[in-house]
């Protein structure tokens, strides 16, 4: 990877997983998740990814990235660990192609349709501090950036290599389709500046503080690891027996979905989160080249 593409995924606060298409800001969900996702299809029970950038060099990462992994890194901590700067969400919103799908598919409308089904069977969600906006005109040495913003958008597997630390979870097809309305609900929404910030320094933070029903119906503004503790504990409180009573007043389990509903979304960050998931039941470490392995 070049000095210059890094130093633009950094300044993006890894600004997706790959350079997929974009989902249009404030979509129509229902009209969206009818077209583009298909749940039968994927079966009752499901896999997400959890994408964890980590901190590289200091010369070619955003400074904000390097510091907030910086002050949340624990004494003693060894790679992967305490090295955690940003986080994602990827979902599987299409089945895998069986070979005779693929030829019936290739056959029928085309080389092309089985590299377009490909590229929108994936989708990843997160929150950016700011977007690399293209070169100065009058001064092509000069960076612009945009305004960073919760973003959905189709990527593919090609785009993760070598890019993420990943742990993947298991859920169910309605947790899954919770995550992707809550995503979608809030694309296009600010960067919660103030609340990434407060993180450490106001108790209790400034923001989400759990999940609500409230937090399916209204969008309002994030950061990344906030945004996609939400999400989680939307999934885990989907599945868990008893929604009536609250897992948050429980003693701890060490199942993935009773720990996240434990965390408070507005103090976390990528550190935390993946020193809490990594290891708990129903959660593994997905390797290069799609390998899982159980840790």
């Amino acid at each position: 990877m070049s000095f210059r593409k890094r130093k633009q995924d950094a300044a993006d606060g890894a600004s997706g997983a790959g350079e997929g298409e974009d989902i249009p800001p404030h979509p129509d969900v229902d009209r969206w998740m009818e077209e583009n996702y298909d749940g039968k299809g994927l079966g009752e029970s499901q896999h997400i990814r959890i994408a964890f950038r980590t901190v590289g060099s200091s010369k070619t990462d955003h400074c904000l990235n390097v510091r907030a992994a910086w002050l949340t890194r624990l004494r003693g901590e060894v790679f992967p660990y305490g090295e955690m700067c940003h986080v994602e969400l990827i979902l599987q919103v299409k089945p895998d192609l069986t070979p005779e799908a693929r030829k019936e598919l290739s056959s029928s409308q085309g080389r092309d349709a089985v590299a377009a089904y490909e590229a929108r069977k994936y989708v990843t969600c997160s929150v950016t501090k700011k977007v690399w906006d293209g070169k100065d005109p009058k001064n092509p040495k000069r960076d612009l950036y945009k305004p960073g913003c919760v973003h959905c958008k189709f990527t593919h597997p090609d785009d993760w290599k070598n890019k993420y630390v990943f742990l993947q979870a298991n859920s169910s097809r309605k947790s899954v389709e919770r995550a992707l309305r809550f995503a979608l609900l809030n694309n296009g929404m600010p960067f919660n500046h103030v609340g990434y910030y407060a993180n450490l320094l106001v108790p209790g933070g400034i923001g989400a503080r759990r999940f609500s029903e409230d937090l399916m119906r209204k969008r309002r503004r994030y950061f990344c690891s906030e945004f996609i503790v939400v999400a989680l504990q939307a999934m885990a409180l989907e599945d868990l027996p008893s929604r009536s009573q609250h897992p948050i007043h429980q003693p701890r389990k060490e199942h993935w979905k009773h720990i996240i509903v434990q965390v408070n979304p507005a103090t976390s960050n990528p550190n935390m989160l993946y020193r809490r998931l990594r290891g708990a039941d129903g959660v593994s470490d997905d390797l290069p080249l799609g390998k899982v392995v159980n840790v």
